[in-house]
């Protein structure tokens, strides 16, 4: 069986940055992915803050990235990844396809998983309908916003988002959580505990949310909303391994290293208190140093 120095799971913008700088190392690897290169670039409409492009929608960010990998000789294979173990030194990857692959090291950089789970969701992503608040929140400044969230999800997104937008309508299926005191200060924020967002709707862009409250069916019209009550990580078949938090992130070392030697974690998988663009391709060049470090350790074992 072949075996490759590095098996890198998921080619978003963390998993083609580490290709580059391990394919530049001489190192054997092997880019997996199960959809195509770009990750979650590919969704989102328009990024204004990431170094060197004032403003750079995602795909041609992401075109920028797979087109710097192939340069360096990185290839993208489609796989995906069903489980993972280790046997000795050696990991062993299988895939959805019944496929076994063999490495010295492993990296996940899967980012995150977001279904969707909304009538009009689907046909109105990148034009309203976004999954980071941090990411696109700065092109509904002054706009009305809406967003569905878990308690400790939502008051981390609803504080970035008041700073910026005209009105938030803050849903959640929760009721009497506790919430800050500054937060429920704030004038532009409507919250609606014990309620769900229904549906989607507009034509060419975001315009209104149909809403179940406890007062029965209402219709927000909005500019954007941001669904994102079953977000979760996509590294959820590293589970049986125990490397994940109670959220589902893979909990790493200031290494970038789980807790099983050899298996990293970059980028959005990874327990991190910032997931962007910029910090997921810092990820990236950072964990190659530490890779090949290890790998150079193992190799004179």
């Amino acid at each position: 069986m072949e075996i490759y120095d590095v098996v890198i799971v998921g080619a978003g913008a963390a998993g083609l940055t580490a290709s580059i700088y391990l394919k530049r190392a001489n190192k054997k690897i092997l880019l997996l992915d199960k959809g195509a290169p770009g990750g979650k670039l590919l969704t989102v409409s328009e990024i204004s803050n990431y170094p060197g492009y004032p403003s750079i929608s995602g795909s041609e960010l992401a075109i920028a990235f797979y087109t710097n990998a192939q340069k360096q000789g990185v290839e993208v294979e489609y796989g995906e990844v069903t489980s993972i173990r280790k046997e000795g030194t050696n990991f062993f990857l299988s895939l959805i396809d019944k496929r076994e692959i063999c490495s010295l090291s492993v990296v996940i950089a899967t980012g995150l998983y977001n279904p969707i789970y909304l009538k009009g969701e689907k046909d109105l992503l990148g034009r309203g309908v976004s999954h980071c608040a941090t990411c696109d929140g700065p092109l509904y400044r002054g706009k009305k916003v809406l967003l569905e969230a878990t308690h400790e999800k939502g008051i981390e997104e609803a504080n970035y988002l008041l700073a910026l937008v005209d009105e938030l309508y803050f849903v959640t299926p929760e009721e009497k959580e506790e919430y800050p005191q500054e937060l429920l200060a704030k004038e532009n924020l409507k919250l609606f505990e014990k309620s769900k967002v229904l549906e989607v709707g507009g034509k060419e862009k975001v315009e209104s949310a149909l809403v179940e409250t406890t007062n029965g069916k209402e219709e927000f019209f909005i500019d954007a909303i941001f669904p994102l009550l079953h977000e979760r990580s996509a590294a959820y078949f590293l589970e049986p391994l125990g490397v994940l938090n109670p959220q589902g992130f893979v909990k790493t070392n200031a290494e970038l290293m789980s807790d099983i030697p050899g298996l990293f974690a970059i980028g959005d998988a990874r327990d991190t208190p910032m997931r962007q663009v910029v910090t997921a391709a810092s990820d990236g060049a950072l964990v190659s140093r530490f890779l090949l470090s290890y790998l150079r350790k193992n190799s004179s074992k």
